[in-house]
């Protein structure tokens, strides 16, 4: 007997957009290969909006339109079966809802640090991110050397910790998070500059259903 052919949707991993503009689940993570299902169910016609995050691979082309009601089936667009993104939905006044947090195999969501001398302090950038629960995350400067400090009571949620940026992507291991599902707020400080602090810093947020 022939094996039965499954359906894509059947083994889609599903995401609903809701009344209140929410993503569910907020943020997954799919092994290589599976396809995602955006379904509208908010009552309007909202956009999805996904964010570039170089040296990361695109994944997910940008929806410009999805009624409601409506479903939008995408593969993720990676040769080496791994990356991340995070998007936005945004409703008809054009307010941004999110971010929201997709994870192919191992990752990583990239931060990239970039020292502002008007501001004295290091841009995180993306700012804020969303990662799934046990995701994989990587900050790289784009010139100084950086500590990372976790100024809240909940700490580093990361394993092995991350305490330092280097130049470079590709010089820090992929952390992966074993913390709670809650916001941590992390400070960057530029060092090897005598009298030049340099601080900067950003949120990045733990998500699940």
């Amino acid at each position: 007997m022939a094996a039965r052919v499954i359906p894509m949707e059947d083994t889609a991993q599903q995401i609903t957009i809701d009344s209140t503009f929410t993503a569910s689940p907020k943020a997954v993570i799919i092994p290589a290969g599976q396809v995602v299902s955006f379904t509208n169910n908010s009552g309007a016609t909202i956009a999805l909006q996904f964010e570039p995050n170089p040296p990361g691979p695109t994944l997910f082309t940008s929806i410009p339109s999805l009624g409601n009601g409506a479903t939008n089936i995408q593969a993720p667009q990676s040769l080496n079966g791994n990356g991340a993104v995070n998007y936005y939905v945004v409703d008809p006044t054009g307010t941004q809802h999110g971010p929201y947090a997709i994870e192919v195999g191992v990752g990583p969501l990239y931060i990239s640090v970039t020292y502002s001398q008007s501001q004295n302090a290091g841009q995180c950038t993306p700012d804020p991110v969303a990662i799934p629960y046990q995701g994989h995350l990587e900050m790289y400067s784009t010139d100084y050397n950086y500590t990372v400090g976790w100024p809240t009571s909940f700490g580093d949620p990361f394993t092995p910790q991350l305490t330092s940026i280097v130049p470079g992507s590709g010089n820090n291991t992929a952390r992966k998070e074993t913390a709670n599902l809650q916001e941590y707020k992390y400070t960057v400080t530029k060092t090897g500059l005598a009298g030049i602090i340099g601080n900067g810093g950003g949120k990045i947020k733990v998500q699940g259903s």
